[in-house]
Order: C-alpha cells, then sequence, then structure tokens
C-alpha cells in the first residue's frame, strides 16, 4: 500500500539507525491562499457515520469538481483509495502479514454505492484498474469514471453526489486501520476526484513515456462526522464543533478556512486530551494532545515541545496559519511518526516506552521526530509533491527543517541526542554503545 508509516525503532537499541519518518504531503499556504483568491478548487460537502461493530464509515459526498484544464471534460475520476489495500499481496512473505494483520488478512475497500447529479439523475459509472507504476499489488477498482450528462467546460464546474462505504481493515500499522478499538485514517476515506490537468490522454493508463504522476489534489473540505457517544473524536480539522447529540450518537462539525487534502481523524473510547494555547504574531493555534490511559504527562511533554517547535518555525518560515494542532497517540506500538493536515500520529511507544529503560532517555529524540512532523506543515504538507517522483523533497526538507531547529537548540556537536545527567551501570553501558550519537 501507499502512504504507510515508517517503523522508527522496531527494537531500542536500533534507535541511531532512523533517517527519515514517514509524512504525507499536501498543499502550500501561499499558493492555496492565492489560489483560493481566484477561485479554482473542487469542493467536498460529507455526512458520514462510523460503525464500529461493522468497521464502516458510510454516507454520502456532494462533490463541486472544478475543470482546472483547458479541455472539456466529458467524465470525471475518482481515485478510490481504500481499494489498494482489498487483495492480500501473494508475493509478500507470510511473517511480513502477520506482523501487520495479527487474526489474518483483513481487506479494506471502499464500495460506491450510487452516483447521482445533483437532480437526482443516476449517472453512468464504471470501475477502472490503476496502472502498476502506482507499485502495489491490488490494482482493480481504484478508480471510478463518472460519465457526465454534458461535456464540462475549461473553468465550470459540475455536481456529483456519491453514496459510499468504506471499510476499516484490522491492522496494526496505525493508519487507515482499526486496532484496539481506535479507527484512524489519513487520506482519502472517501472517493477522490482526480484534477483534470493532471490526467492526461488515455487516463488511466499512463502517458506513452511510461509515467504515472500520483499527487493528492488539494480542496475545499466540509464534514459531518456521527460517531458512538462514548468515542472522543480527534481531527486535523480546523473547526471540530459538537453539532448534536441523538440517542447514542454525537456529530460533529468539520471544516477548514483553507483547502486540505482530506479531513484525517483518529476516534476511540479511551482518549483523554490536554490543551495549549500558543499565541504569536497575532494568530493563535490551540495545540491539543489526544492521550491513552495514564499518559498525560508525556502528552503535557509533548504539547509544550510542539509550542517551542511552532514558535520556531513561524519566526523563519511564516505562520503555520492553521487554527487547531492535533497530536494522537496511536494505539500501534512503536516509535513512528505520521501526519497529514493539523493532525500528527505518534506510535505508541512514544508515550509508554519512552522512559522504559532510562528516564529522559528519549526526551530528545521524542523532540525531535515531533520537529520532523511539524515540518512538513511548512514543507509537505505545505508544498505538494507527486509520490512517484518527488516524496524525498518533502522528506528532505523536513529533515533540514528540523535537524535545524534541534542544532540551534542543543548544538551541533558534541553528545546532543543522548544525554545522561546522572552516572550508572545501564547509562555507561548505553553511552558505550550509543555515545557518539
Amino acid at each position: 500500500m501507499l502512504m504507510r508509516r515508517k517503523r522508527l525503532i522496531p527494537p531500542l537499541l536500533a534507535l541511531p539507525l532512523l533517517v527519515l519518518l514517514a509524512m504525507l504531503p499536501l498543499p502550500a499556504h501561499a499558493q492555496a491562499q492565492a489560489k483560493t483568491e481566484e477561485g479554482g478548487y473542487s469542493r467536498y460537502t460529507l455526512q458520514v457515520q462510523l460503525d464500529p461493530q461493522a468497521r464502516t464509515l458510510s454516507g454520502e459526498e456532494i462533490v463541486e469538481y472544478y475543470n482546472d484544464s483547458t479541455a472539456p471534460l466529458d467524465s470525471i475520476y475518482f481515485l478510490l483509495f481504500p481499494n489498494f489495500g482489498r487483495e492480500r499481496n501473494p508475493y509478500l512473505d507470510g511473517s511480513y502479514i502477520d506482523e501487520q494483520y495479527w487474526d489474518g488478512f483483513d481487506p479494506a475497500y471502499l464500495k460506491v454505492e450510487e452516483v447521482t447529479a445533483p437532480t437526482g439523475e443516476r449517472l453512468e459509472y464504471e470501475l477502472l484498474e490503476s496502472p502498476p507504476e502506482l507499485q502495489t499489488y491490488s490494482l482493480k477498482d481504484t478508480i471510478l469514471r463518472v460519465r457526465l450528462a454534458e461535456p464540462l467546460g475549461p473553468g465550470q464546474t459540475a455536481s456529483v453526489k456519491l453514496a459510499f462505504l468504506t471499510k476499516f481493515p484490522a491492522m496494526t500499522v496505525g493508519d487507515q486501520c482499526h486496532h484496539r478499538e481506535i479507527f484512524t485514517w489519513r487520506f482519502g476515506w472517501n472517493p477522490i476526484a482526480l484534477p483534470a490537468e493532471g490526467l492526461g490522454e488515455g487516463f488511466p493508463q499512463p502517458p506513452p513515456e511510461g509515467y504515472f504522476r500520483f499527487a493528492l489534489p488539494a480542496a475545499w473540505y466540509e464534514a459531518e462526522l456521527t460517531l458512538p457517544k462514548g468515542y472522543v473524536l480527534a481531527s486535523g480539522a480546523e473547526e471540530q464543533a459538537l453539532l448534536k447529540e441523538e440517542g447514542d450518537r454525537r456529530t460533529f462539525r468539520l471544516s477548514n478556512t483553507r483547502p486540505v487534502r482530506s479531513i484525517p481523524f483518529s476516534a476511540g473510547p479511551e482518549f483523554s486530551s490536554y490543551a495549549l494555547d500558543l499565541e504569536q504574531q497575532g494568530a493563535k493555534t490551540k495545540i491539543e494532545v489526544y492521550y491513552l490511559p495514564d499518559h498525560e504527562a508525556p502528552a503535557r511533554l509533548l504539547a509544550t515541545y510542539a509550542a517551542e517547535i511552532l514558535g520556531y518555525y513561524n519566526e523563519r518560515y511564516g505562520p503555520y496559519g492553521r487554527r487547531r494542532l492535533a497530536i494522537v497517540e496511536s494505539s500501534a506500538r512503536g516509535f513512528f511518526g505520521m501526519g497529514a493536515d493539523g493532525l500528527i500520529i505518534l506510535g505508541d511507544s512514544w508515550f509508554r516506552e519512552k522512559d522504559l529503560a532510562v528516564p529522559g532517555m528519549l526526551d530528545r529524540f521524542t523532540e525531535y521526530v515531533l520537529a520532523h512532523e511539524l515540518a512538513h506543515m511548512w514543507f509537505g504538507i505545505g508544498a505538494g509533491v507527486d509520490f512517484n517522483a518527488e516524496n524525498f523533497l518533502s522528506e528532505g526538507f523536513a529533515q533540514y527543517l528540523s535537524i535545524t531547529y534541534y542544532e540551534d537548540k542543543y548544538g551541533g556537536f558534541g553528545p546532543n541526542v543522548f544525554v545522561f545527567k546522572r552516572k550508572g551501570l545501564l547509562q555507561g553501558l548505553i553511552d558505550y554503545y550509543l555515545g557518539f550519537y
């Protein structure tokens, strides 16, 4: 599957081997602002509900699709991202599958149940296969072609309504899955309309040079998400407001003041939250850390790190610009990090096992990981890339920002990652093996 997390530290002594963290890119603040004033973005209005028993997210979306190309369109193409995980890859070793699927392979999928025009007429559609350039096994039914009732001219918009159902697989990867009663999905849990400008002749087959461009488009998103009453919602939306309560269900309204790639979220029954307000350069940002039981102390530490890092980046690279930042503890074990619009997910080990060997040993490393993920809000989330050719730019710039922040604070030489303030047998052993870091 594409866009999966990267585990930072499988065993503790593998810490020094980390060089990159997984993170997906989104649109630049400056580009988004300029384009917003001009128009030129599609718009999504979603109403969906989570069913924990069925492990599904179902509902409908209305897409006001903008033709950003120079030619009229007879169809709109949608990416059905969850279907990349619908089939088990027979070429992967069984141990790899077992690590991710504790109860055996469990498919993800997105079913399109109905496609209509705003007036209610049914529209013709067909499911297509993605080309193998996407480098994944499950390619069938990953693209939806919707035929329009009449051609859509350049610069014009057309509205399409889709009823759909997305299935969460039971996996341990911390994203696009259900694990330990927590449902998490960052990108593409709904059908994504692909920009006309990037389709090319013969889409979805690659152009003659054999290259398939893959970049998730920015768009206006607004959603109503209904959850069981006992579930806590952590979303990356700028505005997350309780809209209504009916019986054992609660509905939240999620919206943004700028175009985004998705509305990422994590929801579960055991989350608590700690909030910290950051005000800088006349802008206010609420930092919220959602954590699992008994992990309030690391949550508070992460909030203070985030405030300091955001302040540093705001001064050097321009304002963060969003009203909220959500940091969520994943239910999956491991030292890993990943993010999306306004949302950062950190592996459970950063909360549960950070002080297991030596108290405070991983504090600085935790701060670096968070700095890397936050750097993507400027480069990666801030500047969209083609995942098939340019993601190294996103990671490279995020590394540069985070290491610059880290070395400005702790220095560029000497022991600056693992620093022990007291002596002891365990500290001496770790210093012997890892001291040069």
